[in-house]
This record gives C-alpha cells, sequence and structure tokens, in this order.
C-alpha cells in the first residue's frame, strides 16, 4: 500500500550569504518516513570514511565547487526520531555579476529536473520506492550596499499524481524562497508520460528563474 506523500519527505532550511560572486550557507536537513529509513540503512553499512562522504553527498549541492566544509547528524541509532543532518557550506563563483547587478539562482538543489521520459522507447510503468515530498527552504540575506531589484514570481504545477509550487517573498534585508516538489505514485503508467513532460519542463522553468539585487 502506498503511504501518503507527505510522510517520505525530505526538507532543506538554508541561510545564504553573498561575498562577492561567492556564497557561504548554513544548512539542516530533514528527513522522515521510508526515505528517512534508507538513509540511515545505508549509513549504517558504511565505513567511518564513507559515512562522512556519504553525509557529504547527501548535502552537496548542484555545483561541482560546492563544498561541504562541515556536517554532523543526529543519532542514526533512534530510529522513531525524525533523522536531522546539520552542515556548513560554500560554492564559489556562483554569483553573476552584470554591471551594478548581481545575479543569484535561489533553487540550490534541481530536484527531478533530469527526468523527463523518453516516450518514443519508453512503454512500461515508471515505478518509484515510495510517494515523497521534497522541500526547499532558502532565506538569502541582502548583502551591503545593494537592493532588491528583481524577484521572480510565485508559480506552481499540481496534478494528482505529481507538482510542485513555489514562492518568494522579502523582508527587509531577507529574501525567502520556498519550493516544495512531491511525487504521489508507485507506478506511472504511459498514459501519464506527456503529462509528466510538461511538469517536468514547468519546474525547470521555475528552477531556472533568478533573483537580481542592484547596488545602490
Amino acid at each position: 500500500p502506498k503511504e501518503d506523500k507527505s510522510i517520505n519527505y525530505q526538507k532543506d532550511t538554508i541561510s545564504l550569504q553573498i561575498s562577492g560572486n561567492n556564497v557561504k550557507g548554513q544548512g539542516k536537513i530533514t528527513l522522515g518516513g521510508l526515505w528517512r529509513t534508507d538513509i540511515i540503512n545505508n549509513y549504517l553499512r558504511a565505513t567511518d570514511k564513507e559515512r562522512v562522504d556519504y553525509l557529504k553527498g547527501i548535502c552537496n549541492k548542484g555545483s561541482n565547487k560546492c563544498r561541504i566544509d562541515e556536517v554532523k547528524a543526529s543519532d542514526f541509532k533512534k530510529r522513531d526520531t525524525q533523522l536531522s543532518i546539520n552542515y556548513d557550506f560554500s560554492i564559489n563563483d556562483y554569483v553573476r555579476s552584470l554591471d551594478d547587478e548581481l545575479l543569484i539562482n535561489p533553487c540550490l538543489n534541481k530536484y527531478l529536473a533530469t527526468t523527463p521520459i523518453d516516450i518514443e522507447n519508453k512503454k512500461l510503468d515508471v515505478t518509484e520506492k515510495y510517494a515523497f515530498t521534497i522541500q526547499q527552504v532558502i532565506s538569502i540575506e541582502i548583502p551591503n550596499g545593494y537592493k532588491l531589484s528583481y524577484l521572480p514570481k510565485d508559480a506552481a504545477l499540481k496534478k494528482d499524481l505529481f507538482g510542485y509550487d513555489v514562492s518568494y517573498k522579502n523582508t527587509g534585508n531577507k529574501i525567502y524562497m520556498t519550493i516544495t516538489v512531491y511525487g504521489d505514485y508507485l507506478q506511472l503508467a504511459p498514459a501519464k508520460f506527456n503529462e509528466w513532460n510538461d511538469f517536468i519542463s514547468a519546474l525547470n522553468e521555475s528552477y531556472n528563474e533568478l533573483i537580481t539585487l542592484k547596488k545602490i
């Protein structure tokens, strides 16, 4: 039987600071349900060195310049509690400069971005181990000497078996983005493949949005 998608979740809460073209941040990943169980089982099977690399891999961001500086997890042997992983990271050359503006993509991880289905060749159902929810909650501190120039519009595409929504807000010198992606199926039939590809296309449009900061 399929569990509710909210039971198997990953939530990544990040506080981000900009320094020139570089960013650094502090994050906390929380996991629940079968997703949490998979992470714990993989961790406990690994050697000590493999465990550190495994945790860093979970916290890694979608850039080959991302460096995980410190990572610390809650007790993996407490199987009846929420799993959490705290980490610090930095990414060089993540912010683009254009004249007197800074451009930054707030979506540090682009979950499902590369999963369009090859409809011509894929004839069988696509399967998932469990229904899931993935959420990124990111706050960006506007650096001194800059102001917000462009904030993307909220967006959403919600179907019965999958979907996403993204929202932005600006409060004081902080910019907040929350994006939630979900899959609510164990088997996705070929009749749904076109709908899935439309979903991935819309999701990627939101993933590619940039926040613009302008020098004061």
